[in-house]
């Protein structure tokens, strides 16, 4: 009968834990969906003020493209008729001088540049005139290295190699033809 009881209490525990439990579980649930439909309303405004900052983004580029290229065009056209109406080019001349001055036309002029280097450096012709300068070079190198031998008179019969070299040689007859280092002087 002990027994019995102590089995009906602690039932009647466990089945109040579930009810509690159960309840719990709910509220979390409930909580849970509603921190989900947040985040989804709270993702749906950041994709909504996204496309409204990349529309405005857009919009005020080719507003100050448009305002760049209208004053472009006016200050031409002005300069024009400035020089239609005066007969001469000084209308033109300040319209020339306008574009010139703007930096639209400097950085164009600046990647102009570096593009055509890149462009002349991948050239085959750039090879070729490698090559062409390498040459005239050793050429050069040759041509100096023949005049020291003629010089030495490195191609008559009897001509000693270490005579090349006089700098290896601490001989007082170190030349050609006898000659002693204190007759040089």
């Amino acid at each position: 009968m002990a027994f019995g009881h102590h089995l009906s209490l602690r039932c009647s525990f466990l089945r109040q834990e579930k009810i509690t439990s159960d309840a719990k579980l709910s509220e979390a649930q409930k909580q849970l969906e509603e921190s989900e439909k947040l985040r989804a309303a709270a993702e749906e405004r950041v994709k909504q003020l996204e496309t409204q900052l990349e529309d405005l983004t857009f919009r005020s580029c080719i507003e100050v493209d448009t305002t760049q290229t209208v004053a472009l065009e006016a200050g031409k056209k002005e300069g024009f008729s400035t020089g239609c109406l005066a007969g001469k080019t000084e209308g033109l001349n300040e319209g020339r001088e306008i574009y010139l001055a703007s930096e639209e036309h400097k950085e164009f002029v600046k990647q102009t540049r570096l593009q055509g280097a890149r462009d002349f450096l991948k050239a085959p012709a750039f090879n070729v005139a490698v090559e062409i300068k390498a040459t005239e070079f050793l050429d050069q190198g040759f041509e100096r290295c023949k005049s020291q031998v003629l010089k030495l008179k490195g191609f008559t019969e009897g001509f000693r190699p270490e005579l090349a070299r006089p700098y290896l040689r601490w001989e007082p007859c170190c030349f050609p033809g006898g000659r002693s280092l204190s007759s040089c002087g």
